[in-house]
């Protein structure tokens, strides 16, 4: 990466409300944005938009767009609402399947709670889907036909659950707390606790599978970005961010992008060395409330999301 050239390659007014969900195809070279404006679009690399789908309830009313996700194999793309869980095939944005995810625990219809999908996952070989959702639930599906599997409870009400996978049977959540969980598990809600400071609140996270090491980002403490080790769940280091930490991500060479929040400061995205605990970079977003980044596999393009309805591609 460049660290010195003009980082900002252009802005983009996406959507008419806020950019809830990004999702990344490395193999297509495309990128994917949802919002509060009730669609889903499709944007090449260079930002040029490329189609634009509505996002209609089961009843044909158009609904929110939450969180969107990507299978690894780059043949679906998954969209969450406040209601449903929705996937299309690609590149057509075809609608393949839906599924309503607030009763599929049960045998008859019970009253509607007002719960928004926050986080979505899909397992590396492309076979499981978890769904966070800002109840404090993990909802489990078969991928792709959305075959309700299980429900794991976050034990956090009104957050957004964030989700990552590690391997095919085993994913973390964040909600505050951060959990680990197996999968193929279904007898047991009891997952295996990260032993987090007191004080600090995680709020995001993502894993190095290269290094093995899981990345969790934060707020409440001096320090607000903590790696541990993937296998046994040790504290390895923290990285000194006092700023709180909304989003994170780590690109192929390493380099650790962390979107943070500053009442005075304003928003801003840092990156990080994270061997060598050392700030590379710090740049200021030219549009506040940052939602969320992400990061192509090449490491040479990062989008961020914006409340205001628009994305940033940022050039490195």
């Amino acid at each position: 990466m460049n660290y010195v050239k003009e980082p900002v390659q252009r802005r983009i007014k996406a959507h008419r409300s806020s950019v809830e969900g990004i999702a990344v195809d490395n193999k297509s070279n495309l990128f994917f944005t949802c919002s509060y404006d009730h669609t889903i679009k499709m944007w090449d690399f260079e930002g040029n938009l490329l189609k634009s789908v509505e996002f209609n309830a089961e009843n044909g009313e158009p609904a929110i767009v939450t969180a969107l996700g990507i299978c690894p194999k780059g043949e679906f793309l998954v969209a969450g609402s406040n209601a449903e869980i929705v996937v299309y095939s690609l590149p057509e944005l075809q609608l393949v399947v839906r599924k309503n995810f607030r009763n599929v625990e049960a045998t008859a219809s019970v009253p509607a709670i007002v719960a928004e999908v926050s986080s979505i996952a899909i397992s590396p070989d492309s076979t499981k889907l978890v769904v966070g959702i800002d109840n404090g639930t993990i909802k489990v599906f078969e991928f792709p036909e959305l075959k309700y599997m299980n429900t794991f409870h976050q034990q956090t009400f009104g957050l957004g659950v964030f989700l990552t996978f590690w391997d095919s049977t085993t994913f973390f959540s964040a909600a505050e707390s951060v959990n680990r969980w197996n999968i193929n598990n279904l007898d047991s809600v009891r997952p295996e606790f990260l032993e987090l400071p007191y004080d600090f609140k995680a709020r995001d996270i993502t894993v190095d599978r290269t290094k093995e090491l899981l990345y969790v980002a934060g707020s409440g403490e001096r320090e607000n970005i903590k790696i541990y080790s993937l296998m046994d769940l040790k504290f390895q280091y923290a990285l000194p961010e006092s700023q709180s930490v909304t989003t994170v991500r780590v690109s192929r060479e390493g380099i650790m992008v962390a979107g943070t929040k500053d009442r005075d400061l304003g928003d801003s995205v840092k990156l990080w060395d994270p061997e060598k605990k050392e700030l590379l970079r710090t740049l200021n977003c030219p549009l506040p409330n940052l939602n969320s980044l992400e990061i192509t596999s090449e490491g040479n393009l990062l989008i961020s999301t914006h409340e205001n309805g628009s994305i940033i591609l940022w050039n490195f």
